[in-house]
């Protein structure tokens, strides 16, 4: 048994155990764990599919300036970017099929909005980024996930 297992557990969501020493990967220059980034993908999937009523989240959330919603869809991963001051939700696709995600995850994330707040969320837009496609049929995910981290350390909206 690792020390790892003899920590307390924290969170766990379906199969993916968080315990204390998950979340130093939080801090500035460090990876972050596999744990963190698949319950961040769950999460990000179950608000933009429209599941969200049945997750508690703290609305701590929209404290951020930017969020990132890595979002699967059955076969491919989709990246949205919540701008919260600008109130806008960019999509990313990298098969460069935004429109059939767009109005989908604006509706769901609206209503996310919505149910958090307790307020309108109707002045929130979306907006398609220009990107390179992705040039085969399995890398959507390693794009995603590099897009996520390029993001984070630089602002270019």
């Amino acid at each position: 048994m690792t020390g790892k297992h003899t920590e307390r557990l924290e969170a766990k969501v379906r199969n993916i155990k968080l315990y204390g020493s998950s979340f130093h990967c939080l801090k500035l220059r460090s990876w972050i764990s596999d744990e963190v980034q698949a319950i961040s993908s769950v999460v990000s999937t179950v608000i933009l599919s429209g599941r969200a009523p049945q997750m508690k989240v703290k609305s701590e959330l929209l404290q951020n300036d930017i969020s990132l919603f890595p979002y699967h869809t059955p076969g491919h991963w989709v990246l949205a970017i919540a701008l919260m001051r600008k109130k806008e939700l960019l999509i990313i696709d990298p098969l460069c099929d935004e429109m059939r995600y767009e109005r989908t995850c604006l509706r769901n994330w609206r209503n996310f909005i919505k149910q958090l707040t307790r307020k309108s969320s109707s002045d929130w837009n979306s907006k398609i980024v220009q990107h390179p496609r992705q040039s085969d049929g399995h890398s959507c995910r390693s794009l995603i996930l590099k897009k996520r981290i390029c993001s984070t350390k630089t602002s270019v909206w």
